[in-house]
């Protein structure tokens, strides 16, 4: 959808904010590791597996790391949160809103399990034939689930009389679902230098 409006996704600074997730979801110094996002990636020091946002599950195989810290999503409720190290539920340490997972020597699998709910929140957004006047402002009751945004609402009609499909890509009540479709993967980690911009 391009009409009257402009997006910066497929410019140079889109690509380098999707390096920059894809980076950021792990991260080490020394002998300990952080995951901040819980997202899929492969690493050098540990693999991460997302059950997000069907399920509120991750995984962490660690493969040599002595210390993991975990960020807790800020949706997430720390009182609902069990972790398991190699099968045991354990009460690891918290440092702000990580979970840290000490004395570690290589090899152990983290879990952490928290319940991912859906939330409905008001969106605002001034209507592109008013720009001007608030009151014809169009609200849209987007629906989340975890930090997933599931649907935007209904969808209006057009004033000139065509569909408005510019929302479209939010109709996905398939991520309602409480089980994680899986699917098979080459295994691959990437060793390279990370790029710092």
């Amino acid at each position: 959808f391009v009409i009257s409006r402009l997006m910066h996704c497929c410019t140079g600074n889109g690509a380098q904010a999707l390096y920059y997730a894809w980076e950021g979801i792990v991260r080490q110094s020394g002998d300990s590791a952080q995951v901040n996002l819980w997202l899929n990636r492969r690493s050098p020091w540990l693999d991460v597996w997302s059950w997000l946002p069907y399920e509120g599950r991750l995984a962490v195989y660690n493969k040599k790391a002595r210390r993991i810290a975990v960020r807790l999503p800020g949706w997430a409720s720390p009182a609902s949160l069990r972790c398991t190290l190699n099968g045991s539920d354990v009460r690891p340490e918290w440092i702000g809103n990580r979970v840290v997972f000490d004395g570690l020597t290589g090899g152990e699998a983290l879990c952490l399990e928290v319940p991912v709910s859906e939330d409905k929140t008001p969106y605002t957004v001034a209507n592109l034939n008013h720009r001007t006047a608030m009151a014809a402002a169009d609200q849209y009751d987007c629906t989340f689930k975890g930090n997933t945004v599931i649907s935007v609402g209904e969808e209006g009609a057009h004033p000139g009389g065509r569909d408005l499909v510019s929302y479209r890509i939010f109709q996905r009540e398939h991520l309602r679902a409480a089980e994680t479709p899986m699917k098979k993967m080459p295994v691959y980690v990437h060793r390279e230098p990370v790029i710092r911009w």
